[in-house]
């Protein structure tokens, strides 16, 4: 890549990286510098301990059985579910009579959660008085609003 491209490219990859800094390193970093700490999350006073507290973490056997565990849960779920979803697409893609009906099958769950996602979403900002936003809202005094309703004329 030239001088040329990487100066087009630099606008391009901004966006990306100022969320990457935002939602990955920069928690990852907090979360580093808030474990050498004795804070609480009540208290607001706080002094650094460095590693004491990794140290009583690895020590403890409660935390070395729960790191097994979770990565045993984690390489059986792993794994069964890429070898089931690789065996699924070799299946389907032998089928010759019939393709977009298996295909549509196998896709059918995940239009499942969409769809029960759709029902809370629903339920949640019905624009009658049951709702759930509607209800928060008559707490504070406000009128039942209609959410999914159409825009008001400005």
């Amino acid at each position: 890549m030239g001088r040329r491209e990487g100066l087009l490219a630099a606008p391009l990859l901004a966006p990306p990286l100022i969320g990457l800094a935002v939602f990955a390193v920069g928690p990852t970093l907090l979360s580093v510098l808030w474990g050498g700490t004795d804070k609480s999350l009540t208290g607001s006073s706080w002094r650094w301990v460095g590693l004491a507290n990794l140290r009583e973490a690895t020590s403890d056997p409660q935390v070395h059985r729960a790191v097994a565990n979770t990565l045993v849960y984690c390489g059986l779920t792993i794994i069964s579910a890429v070898a089931v979803g690789l065996g699924l697409a070799l299946l389907v893609d032998r089928v010759r009579r019939g393709r977009g009906l298996v295909r549509l099958l196998l896709f059918l769950p995940v239009t499942a959660n969409l769809v029960a996602v759709s029902v809370v979403f629903q339920y949640i900002f019905s624009s009658d008085s049951g709702g759930l936003a509607n209800t928060l809202l008559s707490v504070v005094g406000v009128a039942p609003l209609d959410w999914l309703g159409a825009p008001r004329p400005r």
